[in-house]
């Protein structure tokens, strides 16, 4: 079973401040424990988040933090950058023009 928190940090003059996010601590489908940030500070939202990882972990799916939360415009944008391609590759530029113009409408 997992639980939720409020790390603990020490703020640049020296005293030490709660995180107003809350965090998650749980253990995946691995065995692994996992300390996430909800990215929320309402309670209600990180259990529900939490609740999420834990069925994950019993039906021994893995996952990935931020998965569920890249958008379309940001994987548009990493096919847009340069990758690291092995002596070039030089479909890539037309295979991306072609991929954004149909999700444009989205």
């Amino acid at each position: 079973m997992g639980s939720l928190y409020h790390p603990t940090y020490r703020g640049a003059d020296g005293t030490v401040r709660e995180s107003a996010i809350i965090w998650l601590k749980y253990r995946d489908a691995l065995g692994v424990l996992r300390r996430e940030a909800s990215g929320t500070d309402k309670e209600q939202e990180a259990r529900r988040l939490l609740k999420q990882r834990e069925g994950a972990a019993v039906e021994g799916r893995v996952v990935l933090p931020r998965a569920d939360r890249v958008t379309i415009a940001e994987l548009a944008e990493n096919l847009k950058s340069p990758g690291q391609s092995e002596g070039g590759d030089r479909s890539r530029p037309l295979v991306t023009t072609r991929l954004i113009g149909g999700l444009d409408g989205i």
